[in-house]
């Protein structure tokens, strides 16, 4: 990892106030019959990510989330890979993890860092010591996760973690 690099996610208030308002704006053209290209491009231009969302996106994002997370995946980082992770880290990204379970796109961000940062033996060694410190609603959502993250290379099976 780029150790200067924070592990935790920050969002700049006034850029998810004005991507909010954008969002209200989009929807009520929408329901107008009004063109929304050009506030499309904009959202994603805010968000700094080109063609990230697109019409489809914006009329039907409520089956599929919340607001709040639908703002926020266009404002996260890609997740990296954090070279040479400490089983501090990884317990902190959980943290993080269930500190914002309630917000998908972030949930899955800390998901998809870890993901990109571990390796299958570590993980599950970090896992199996600290199974008590790691709440269990949180590994419970993490389980999926864990599957794909600890499949055997050769069978292509999942290890088993026990609770």
């Amino acid at each position: 990892m780029e150790r200067n690099r924070s592990i935790k996610v920050e969002f700049d208030k006034e850029q998810y106030d004005v991507l909010t308002g954008l969002l209200n704006d989009i929807e009520n053209r929408i329901e107008n019959g009004l063109n929304v290209d050009s506030e499309i491009n904009e959202f994603n231009r805010i968000g700094e990510k080109p063609d990230f969302y697109d019409f489809d996106h914006m009329i039907s994002y409520h089956s599929y989330t919340d607001e709040d997370s639908f703002i926020k995946a266009i404002l996260l980082p890609k997740p990296y890979k954090i070279e040479n992770i400490t089983e501090e880290e990884v317990l902190m990204i959980l943290n993080l993890a269930n500190e914002n379970g309630d917000v998908e796109s972030v949930f899955d961000y800390y998901l998809n860092l870890l993901k990109n940062s571990i390796q299958k033996n570590k993980a599950l060694a970090i896992l199996n010591n600290n199974l008590s410190k790691i709440d269990k609603t949180l590994f419970l959502k993490l389980k999926e996760l864990v599957e794909e993250c600890l499949l055997d290379d050769k069978t292509n099976t999942s290890s088993v973690i026990r609770l």
